[in-house]
């Protein structure tokens, strides 16, 4: 391993955990919850001296990218990112873009839904019937995939360092080691890299109903859950640096910052079924210890052994399922089991209809209402499991 200088060779060494902390600074507006960041949030933070660290920009602090490219610092992301059209156009012939046509003439080569493109922005159409009675002039359209599941990749030189999962509108970390769609997102992120030379970048891709993934968007707004921060702190020190932060730091930040975070997720990794999840459990040791010795005896007798686990009821009574449920008041950990769906009453896992679901969250106050947030409310929990 080549050090670049004495003081980066001292460090690497060192049993100061103050010698590995806040040496890489991020400039965004995001509000990232990772301490071990140097944040900057303006240009004049500038003035403060970052020419020994490497610094991050993520795109929302564009406004204040000439002052990042006159300064001396060692920075990421000063490159220019390429829109999505411009990737579409690039990449034309490969197989992780979507076909086009540019006249409506050749409209019949495309698969419907397709997006079609005006001056003035662009429309989506389910059936070719809609398109011909649609009245506008467009320049071209695209076929439009509707996913069946979609991955946020979050790359840096081509390599993918996080994956996140979007299943019901829930954001799930992959298990990179286990992912079997590594290789093929791989390439697709070497790609957009060897063209436009980025660093750290977030791709958008969508699976279709037959297992192809298609890109959808590229950008480099860093918002980072803590996983995600820990992951791209460790990406940007091992490369200035051209050395690894040691595990024994690693811990440190994973157990002070990203443990918290691991509990909560994992608690919606058991409502989502998924291949690729992260496990969360491994990473956030306590949550075996809630789940199983802290859950008071009496809740155990009933058959409630995990916290958040939907129990189906199949014996009397009026609910069509039950749920374990757990908050702190006033500083202690307080239980409930907590019913909902009525037996003999659709759901919307069940009749699919869009209308009847914006109803019930209208009659319920909305799907952002305190309820919803409560674990102790029958809301919270449908919202949860997407039974509304």
């Amino acid at each position: 391993m080549k050090y670049k200088n004495f003081e980066q060779y001292s460090r690497q060494y060192s049993k100061d955990i103050e010698s590995f902390i806040n040496r890489v600074a991020i400039a965004t507006n995001e509000s990232i919850k990772f301490p071990y960041f140097d944040y900057i949030k303006n240009k004049f933070d500038l003035q403060e001296n970052y020419k020994n660290i490497p610094i991050i920009v993520s795109d929302d602090f564009t406004n204040e990218s000439d002052a990042l490219n006159e300064s001396d610092e060692f920075t990421y992301n000063l490159n220019e990112m390429p829109t999505i059209d411009t990737v579409f156009d690039d990449f034309k012939n490969e197989s992780f873009t979507t076909n086009s046509v540019s006249d409506i003439k050749n409209i019949k080569e495309l698969k419907f839904p397709v997006t079609a493109y005006h001056k003035d922005g662009s429309i989506d159409f389910k059936t070719l019937g809609k398109l011909k009675a649609s009245e506008g002039i467009y320049n071209s359209f695209r076929e439009k995939i509707i996913p069946k599941t979609k991955f946020k990749v979050l790359s840096f030189k081509g390599d993918p360092i996080s994956v996140v999962e979007t299943i019901n509108k829930f954001p799930l970390d992959v298990d990179m080691k286990r992912f079997t769609r590594l290789n093929e997102v791989r390439k697709i992120s070497k790609a957009l890299h060897d063209k436009y030379d980025l660093d750290f970048y977030n791709i958008e891709l969508l699976e279709s109903a037959n297992g192809k993934l298609y890109i959808n968007g590229v950008n480099r707004k860093l918002d980072l859950n803590p996983h995600q921060a820990f992951v791209v702190y460790e990406a940007a020190y091992n490369d200035y640096y051209t050395s690894r932060v040691p595990k024994w730091v690693k811990d440190k930040m994973i157990n002070e910052s990203v443990v918290d975070y691991y509990k909560q997720k994992y608690l919606d990794s058991q409502l989502i079924k998924s291949n690729h999840t992260f496990n969360y459990e491994k990473y956030a040791t306590p949550i075996s210890k809630v789940n199983e010795s802290s859950i008071p005896e009496r809740y155990k007798t009933k058959g409630y052994t995990k916290v958040g686990v939907k129990k189906q009821n199949r014996g009397n009574g009026n609910h069509k399922w039950s749920v374990l449920a757990k908050k702190t008041v006033g500083g202690e950990t307080k239980y409930k089991i907590v019913n909902g769906g009525y037996k003999g009453m659709d759901d919307y896992k069940s009749h699919k209809d869009p209308d009847r679901k914006k109803a019930f969250w209208d009659r319920m106050g909305g799907k952002n209402s305190t309820k919803t947030k409560d674990p102790f409310s029958a809301l919270y929990w449908h919202k949860r499991f997407g039974t509304w």
